[in-house]
């Protein structure tokens, strides 16, 4: 993994990717590369820039989070995803763990959480919002 670590950011909300945009913005560690208001798009900038780490929404207009995490995975093997969304259900969870995701976050966290999915996926383990029961 390189010193800053580049980020694509994959959310059909501008709200949610300006105030993702602001939090990594500035950060020591973090560079956003891409950004993508919906699946397809998501997909199509990860093949084009290959980023660290795509943070996906898993809620998303002309291709699901899911089958955009599966897409990136599978043509951009050395990005790890961190699954983005509202849903607690552990079975989405697992669905999207077997896609290949390595991370998951809930919304409703604050931004903390998401830096540590960011730093522990970027050291090549797992992290699972402790708010979701698997």
């Amino acid at each position: 993994m390189t010193a800053k670590w580049r980020i694509l950011i994959a959310d059909d909300h501008d709200l949610v990717r300006e105030a993702l945009l602001q939090l990594f913005d500035g950060h020591p560690q973090f560079e956003v590369v891409a950004i993508a208001v919906d699946g397809e798009e998501a997909v199509d900038r990860a093949s084009a820039v290959n980023p660290d780490i795509a943070v996906v929404d898993m809620s998303m207009p002309r291709c699901s989070g899911i089958e955009a995490t599966r897409r990136i995975v599978a043509l951009c093997p050395d990005t790890k995803v961190i699954a983005f969304s509202r849903e607690r259900s552990p079975r989405v969870v697992k669905t999207l763990l077997a896609c290949g995701a390595s991370g998951y976050v809930l919304k409703q966290s604050g931004s903390g959480e998401l830096e540590r999915a960011l730093c522990a996926v970027a050291a090549g383990t797992s992290h699972i919002d402790p708010r979701v029961s698997l």
